[in-house]
């Protein structure tokens, strides 16, 4: 017996005109590659709200890129100065589906003085 219910839609097929796995896979690369270059643009104008706007973009587009992480850590460090949100370490772990990068911030400091 089928699992699917008498009174079902038939299945559609594919459409011929939606793009291929690899074609998607080189699209995201292309746009995370954008957004790179337009966080490294920013970041030489000076324009550090863009910039960061932009690093955020890559990481959604490839969020296992340490390139975009780190670009978006120093720009916390070097132009921000909030030194809370700057990665400590980052840290790879493997999945099933191969290996995923993550990142451990740093703890705030205690007020002892």
């Amino acid at each position: 017996m089928s699992n699917v219910p008498p009174n079902a839609p038939p299945p559609r097929p594919a459409s011929p005109n939606y793009p291929s796995a690899s074609t998607m896979k080189q699209l995201n690369d292309a746009n995370f590659g954008f957004w790179m270059d337009v966080g490294r643009f920013s970041e030489t104008m000076d324009d550090v709200d863009r910039a960061k706007t932009a690093y955020e973009a890559a990481i959604k587009h490839n969020h296992d890129s340490i390139a975009a992480k780190k670009a978006i850590a120093m720009l916390y460090k070097d132009k921000l100065k909030q030194y809370d949100k700057v990665p400590r370490r980052i840290v790879t772990t493997a999945n099933a589906s191969g290996y995923r990068v993550s990142t451990k911030l740093f703890a705030p400091e205690s007020g002892t003085g």
